[in-house]
């Protein structure tokens, strides 16, 4: 993997952002956590009695290390790599600019490490000479790399170098909340966004009353809250109904609401000392459980691990199990020798508290340099996460299918007849990408369309020419490398019905895995044109809205069986158009995207 991010990070004209990123994903991680400084302070806390002060003190601590790399992980596109990324190089200018003691000062503020980020500059430079003698070596040079675009690679080609390293190593998530939270919500008539929502422990110091003031005191490093609002409704626990208290806090931004859920810690428990008007301390309010509206959560597909079979997971309660796993993940049938796991996030990460801009979000996809197993191998844990972007609509599912090695498109059933019958290819609208003895089949928002099919197969060639074995003669230029990936990642297509939607998504989950066996030599091999779904997808997706919209006639497959006679308009599965293709000479939108 380190390999790829330095070989096509040179082909796609950020060379020196691979070999950076190839260096901090073999080094340390260059943020600091309370526990690591220098001082010992961290140590000596951990080591004093449990009290509700210093368990609060220590929780405000971790906010205020957290609160740098949060914001960084949001502002490069919700990726640990990426943000590591522009912290290097933010301190590599204070250090061009002002010398050791600007770029220390730097390094202080973000909470990082000012040793570990020489040591990547350091690795940095000698991998990159590395693979320039390598090169020399074997006569391996690049073409061209033509006309660079100012201010460096965009962030879109960066999260096209990552998803070119490390797939398939992606996970398939929404946003999950509990019913009940979203009913809090909204019966106050909160933004979900900018609320988050606490469940008040029953241990709770008894005569000591919980107010705002005191709520605001114990998250005042999240930043200002706009209001606490503290409520009691009657629960039935274990058959005995109660009184339970919960608490909506409301911030000004998603990042407060973040650093509050931050602030509960990995055991979901958040310290708030209650103090009396002259500040004697008179007890401690636990606020458990936190829940945000907005909250991603994660599964993927893993092999089972036969020899922890015999171990039991941890029982979680109601909420927690709603939470990690979802009606949809449980309901999919994975074979004897796959499960579905919930993916966790490794607490020192940006992507801790990963969240999604609003509650209405479809699928998401987590792009992750590794995977480790946790909670009794009952867990997956996410490496270097990063989250594939959702806009332009489809980014995300593009760049898995143009950037993964086997691929398998999935067309509307009779696409296969179709093709026998010499008709013209037809369009694709789900994918599946092989991963080991496994696939991860996944539905398009849009039509692929037999156009986009040949760009996105004239990119892969290219991109394999820049890593073969005579890439200065066969290979393209960087700019025009860059250029192809940012026309098909921005093009704007029109999205699926509803009736075709239900169609992709039913395609995509009926159709059998895909498994490759034979790997071809070519890093990008060319993707097939589209196999034909089931004909059972269309009876999942609902029979009588299929055969309207994909123009069946009525001999089409209402019962499941034969395909008919397929005569869809080219709007639905139609072949290349001119509204469609790209004029590759229009040079001011090549200028316009290079800048961009």
């Amino acid at each position: 993997c380190a390999a790829r991010l330095l070989v096509l990070g040179e082909a796609l004209g950020c060379g020196r952002e691979g070999a950076l990123l190839a260096a901090m994903l073999t080094l340390p991680d260059p943020f600091l956590q309370p526990y690591t400084r220098a001082d010992g302070a961290a140590a000596a806390a951990a080591d004093a009695p449990a009290d509700g002060t210093a368990e609060a003190e220590a929780a405000a601590e971790d906010a205020t290390f957290f609160k740098p790399r949060l914001a960084l992980f949001t502002s490069r596109g919700c990726s640990d790599p990426l943000a590591s990324l522009a912290l290097f190089e933010e301190w590599q200018r204070r250090l061009s600019a002002g010398g050791p003691p600007a770029a220390a000062q730097y390094a202080q503020s973000q909470k990082a490490s000012y040793k570990r980020l020489s040591e990547i500059e350091y690795l940095s430079r000698e991998l990159t000479a590395r693979l320039r003698r390598e090169r020399a070596d074997h006569g391996l040079a690049l073409p061209p790399s033509g006309a660079a675009a100012d201010g460096g690679p965009n962030l879109l080609t960066l999260q096209a170098l990552l998803c070119a390293a490390f797939l398939p190593n992606v996970a398939i998530g929404r946003v999950s909340c509990p019913a009940d939270v979203l009913h809090e919500i909204s019966r106050h008539r909160l933004t979900p966004k900018s609320a988050v929502t606490f469940i008040v422990a029953p241990s709770s110091s008894p005569g000591a009353h919980l107010t705002q003031a005191h709520i605001a005191a114990a998250l005042k490093p999240c930043g200002k809250l706009e209001q606490a609002l503290i409520s009691k409704s009657r629960v039935v626990v274990n058959g005995v109904a109660s009184l339970q208290t919960s608490v909506v806090c409301t911030f000004g931004s998603a990042e407060a609401v973040l650093l509050a859920v931050r602030m509960a810690g990995m055991r979901g428990s958040l310290s708030v000392p209650i103090t009396s008007p002259d500040g004697q301390l008179m007890g401690t309010a636990y606020l458990q459980k936190p829940q945000y509206a907005c909250r991603l959560r994660f599964h993927r597909l893993a092999s089972i691990d036969m020899d922890a079979m015999g171990q039991a997971p941890p029982v979680a309660d109601d909420l927690d199990a709603a939470n990690e796993m979802p009606p949809a993940a449980t309901a999919q049938p994975v074979g004897e020798e796959a499960e579905m796991l919930p993916v966790d996030m490794l607490w020192h990460s940006g992507s801790a508290v990963l969240s999604a801009s609003d509650t209405a979000e479809s699928a998401r996809f987590l792009l992750a340099t590794a995977w480790s197993r946790a909670g009794y191998r009952k867990k997956l844990l996410a490496h270097g996460a990063t989250l594939l972007p959702s806009k332009p609509t489809g980014a995300a599912q593009l760049l898995i299918l143009l950037l993964s090695r086997s691929v398998r498109l999935i067309g509307p059933p009779g696409t296969a007849d179709a093709a026998a019958a010499g008709g013209a290819p037809r369009a694709a609208l789900a994918v599946q990408v092989a991963d080991g003895k496994h696939s991860i089949s996944l539905a398009l928002p849009w039509l692929l369309q037999p156009c986009d099919l040949d760009n996105v197969n004239e990119l892969r060639t290219a991109l394999s020419l820049c890593t073969g074995d005579n890439p200065a003669a066969e290979g393209e230029s960087a700019a025009a490398l860059q250029l192809r990936l940012m026309k098909l990642l921005i093009e704007k297509r029109p999205p699926l019905s509803d009736g075709l939607a239900r169609l992709a998504a039913a395609a995509a989950e009926l159709t059998p895995p895909f498994v490759c066996h034979d790997w071809s030599p070519i890093l990008f091999p060319p993707i097939a044109p589209p196999i034909a779904a089931p004909p059972a997808a269309v009876n999942a997706a609902g029979a009588e809205p299929m055969q309207a919209e994909l123009g069946w006639d009525e001999g089409g497959p209402l019962g499941g069986v034969g395909v008919g006679s397929l005569a869809a308009p080219a709007a639905l599965l139609g072949t290349d158009s001119d509204d469609n293709a790209w004029n590759r000479n229009d040079e001011d939108e090549e200028l316009e995207l290079l800048e961009l």
